[in-house]
């Protein structure tokens, strides 16, 4: 069985990614913080008649974070896609920010896929095995007002292109969606499931490490 791990969750780009990838086989793992909504999101997916399951994690801890993983790998079997979604979202400016709590949001949006990717990659399939990394327009902005999800989301392609040449021998793809739009269902481009479709070629094609979108 095929099956799409999702770090981080929310009712937009995770479920569109959810159900687009189900749609070509695969059971969904959503791993978020909080067990309520997570409980919800399942229970819709399952509704569509797509295999999915709830797994909660603190998102400072990279142990539990491997550990929701090692749960995934016993109820489901082993990760064949990774998509990290996860992000410290709020602005700050220079004056708001500490080194203290560049560390933490750090921690959220880059640190925790290195230990995410540590723990999946060993039984992934040499030309199935995919990492999937929500980026971000902020990546190529001087938005003095986000000062630290900038500095996130800069890291997400960089970490993008790291990752994926150093599992390309082993037949693993790395890749990162860098939106650059508010994503809205109504929206005339950003739409969950238009940034979903980007993530389903990113990963079939196989051949580009950054999608702009």
């Amino acid at each position: 069985m095929k099956v799409l791990s999702i770090i981080g969750v929310g009712p937009g780009i995770s479920l569109a990614v959810a159900r687009r990838f189900a749609r070509e086989g695969f059971a969904v793992a959503l791993i978020s913080r909080n067990r309520i909504k997570l409980e919800g999101y399942i229970r819709d997916l399952k509704a569509d008649g797509i295999e999915a399951a709830a797994f909660q994690y603190d998102s400072s801890d990279s142990a539990s974070l491997e550990t929701a993983l090692k749960q995934i790998e016993q109820q489901l079997g082993p990760t064949t896609v990774l998509h990290y979604n996860a992000a410290s979202l709020h602005n700050g400016s220079l004056e708001q920010e500490t080194a203290d709590s560049l560390i933490a949001d750090f921690r959220v949006n880059t640190a925790n896929v290195v230990a995410a990717v540590n723990a999946v990659r060993g039984k992934m399939v040499s030309g199935e095995g995919g990492i999937l990394l929500t980026g971000g327009g902020l990546a190529y902005m001087t938005a003095t007002d986000y000062l630290s999800l900038t500095l996130g989301k800069a890291a997400t392609v960089t970490l993008a292109n790291l990752l994926n040449k150093t599992l390309k021998p082993a037949g693993i793809f790395v890749g990162t969606v860098t939106v650059s739009g508010s994503v809205h269902p109504t929206a005339q481009k950003h739409t969950p499931d238009n940034i979903a479709e980007e993530f389903w070629k990113l990963y079939s094609d196989r051949s580009t490490v950054e999608v702009r979108f």
